[in-house]
């Protein structure tokens, strides 16, 4: 092969790359428009508010398991919501036989709106990862129903069973 042709065939695999990334993202945001855009209202407000309503549809579920009766839990977590955000990227391939350079640029890809303006294209947003789960119900005593808990719970939010910790309780409100 020539030198001419090696770079004809260079110049290909730019154009392709360019290509591909540029109907990525047009793909992107046509789907964040039909589907209504994404926009905070998708996610929860707070992290207290995503604790919270864990906390209580956790609450919830243990205390319809069998023996372990009223139910508190308290949730705590190793990180907040992670946001991932689509982006553009280009990449420019230069040099000769001996010596291949390589640079990469990436800027994120905005959507435009007429209520919110220009916006960042959400790809997706991580849910923070829980760190320990303290769980105080009336059955908690009981070795069986702890048992089952903590299995149950481990199984559901995807924690080792090291990270749970069920005691009993008198849950008087």
């Amino acid at each position: 092969m020539n030198k001419r042709h090696e770079t004809v065939i260079k110049d290909r695999k730019v154009i392709y790359i360019a290509a591909f990334a540029a109907i990525g993202i047009v793909l992107l945001i046509i789907g964040s428009v039909f589907s209504g855009g994404f926009s905070r209202k998708d996610s929860p407000e707070s992290i207290d508010e995503y604790i919270k309503n864990t906390e209580k549809r956790l609450c919830e579920t243990v205390s319809k398991i069998n023996g372990a009766g009223k139910t508190d839990v308290f949730i705590t977590l190793e990180n907040s919501f992670e946001t991932v955000y689509a982006s553009n990227a280009s990449i420019d391939e230069s040099g000769d036989e001996t010596k291949n350079a390589r640079t990469t640029q990436k800027e994120l890809a905005y959507t435009t709106s007429r209520t919110d303006g220009e916006t960042p294209v959400v790809v997706k947003q991580i849910l923070p990862k829980i760190s320990g789960i303290l769980i105080v119900c009336e059955g908690g005593n009981i070795p069986e129903v702890r048992q089952e808990v903590v299995s149950s719970v481990s199984i559901a939010f995807n924690v080792p069973s090291n990270k749970i910790y069920v005691t009993g309780g008198n849950n008087k409100k």
